[in-house]
């Protein structure tokens, strides 16, 4: 056991580790999002932008 610990470089490293890959998720979550509401507004029969578009 010659290696000293160097508490602080873990520590650093094991934050890096849990968040270097949030802006995927983010992004990942954004096209998710974008898909589920395309589908839900096919399935409603007045979407609010039919509505604002009807002629008066």
């Amino acid at each position: 056991m010659d290696q000293k610990l160097d508490l602080q470089e873990l520590e650093k490293k094991a934050y890096r580790s849990t968040f270097e890959d949030g802006l995927g998720d983010i992004e990942f979550g954004k096209i998710f999002l974008t898909v589920a509401v395309s589908l839900i507004e096919d399935f409603i029969a007045f979407s609010p932008k039919e509505i604002a578009d009807a002629p008066q």
